[in-house]
C-alpha cells in the first residue's frame, strides 16, 4: 500500500495497515476477512465503511502487489513462534488436556525450545518468539527471516492421532511444500504415529509471513494432545513427546536448509 500522491500515509508497515482495517471492520460488525493480498484497486472504493476506515488511517490508498516469496538455499535465520499464549485481549492457553493436563501453550514452549536447541546444534540461527501479538502481526514479525515455524499441538474430542505440517494456501513454493512434507514425516517416524503430511490452509500467521515476503513459513501440529486413541501419550509423557517432536522438526529443517 502507499498513499495517493500528495496524501501521505502514516508510517506503518503495509501489512499492519491491513490488520488495522480488519480490526475496525470487526468492531463495526463486519465479518469480511482480509489478508496481505490487497486485491484490485477498486476493492478499496467499494463501500462506505471501507472509505471511512481508510480516511481514519490517512488514505485513500492504492493497492500494490504482494511480493511472492523467493526461497533461498543460503538462509539460516529461523523465527520460532510459540503458538497461543499472551495476546492483546488476554491469555490464550490453546487446547487443554483434560482434566488437569498441560495447556497447549505450555507444550508449544517445550517443543519450541527443543527445536531451537537442535537448530543451534546444526549451525542455524533460531530466535524464539512468545510475543504478545495476534496471529497476523506474529507472521509479519518474521520479516527478514528465512523461515517462520509456528509451533502448535493438535486436539480432538474423538479418535485421531497423526502429525501434520501446514503451509499457506496461496502460491506456496515447491520448497515450502517439500519442507512441510519432510517435517511431518520426521515427526511421525520419531513418535511412531501416522503421518498426515503437508496441508494447505488459510491461516492468519502464514498470511502475515507471506505479506512481508518470508521465503518459507509453516505451522506444525506434531501430535494430538487429547485424542481418544490407544497411542495417545499419557499426561506425564507429553513433555517428552513435545521435546522429541521439536528435535525431529529441527533435524528436518536443518537437513532441508543445509542440503543434508
Amino acid at each position: 500500500m502507499q498513499a495517493d500522491e500528495g496524501n501521505q500515509m502514516p508510517d506503518i508497515k503495509n501489512s499492519l495497515i491491513v490488520w488495522q482495517i480488519q480490526e475496525q471492520l470487526r468492531a463495526r460488525g463486519h465479518k469480511i476477512m482480509l489478508d496481505g493480498d490487497l486485491g484490485p484497486e477498486t476493492f478499496w472504493d467499494s463501500s462506505e465503511t471501507l472509505r471511512a476506515i481508510l480516511k481514519e488511517l490517512g488514505g485513500p490508498i492504492k493497492a500494490l502487489p504482494t511480493p511472492r516469496p523467493v526461497a533461498s538455499d543460503k538462509g539460516d535465520r529461523v523465527l520460532i513462534d510459540i503458538g497461543h499464549g499472551q495476546k492483546p485481549d488476554g491469555y490464550d492457553p490453546g487446547a487443554v488436556h483434560a482434566p488437569k493436563g498441560p495447556t497447549e501453550h505450555a507444550l508449544n514452549k517445550i517443543g519450541a525450545e527443543a527445536l531451537a536447541a537442535r537448530l543451534r546444534e546444526r549451525g542455524l540461527q533460531p530466535t524464539i518468539s512468545d510475543a504478545n501479538l495476534h496471529n497476523f502481526p506474529a507472521g509479519v514479525a518474521a520479516k527478514g527471516y528465512d523461515l517462520l515455524v509456528s509451533f502448535h499441538h493438535n486436539a480432538a474430542t474423538g479418535p485421531a492421532q497423526y502429525s501434520l505440517a501446514i503451509h499457506d494456501n496461496k502460491t506456496p513454493s515447491k520448497e515450502t511444500v517439500a519442507l512441510a512434507t519432510l517435517v511431518s514425516a520426521r515427526v511421525a517416524k520419531t513418535l511412531g504415529i501416522p503421518d498426515k503430511g503437508a496441508r494447505a490452509m488459510a491461516l492468519s500467521i502464514l498470511q502475515g509471513a507471506r505479506s512481508v515476503g518470508v521465503p518459507l513459513a509453516i505451522l506444525v501440529e506434531p501430535y494430538f494432545i487429547h485424542a481418544q486413541t490407544p497411542d495417545r501419550p499419557a499426561t506425564a509423557a507429553m513433555s517428552d513427546w513435545s521435546t522429541r517432536a521439536g528435535q525431529a522438526i529441527g533435524d528436518a529443517i536443518a537437513d532441508h536448509m543445509l542440503g543434508a
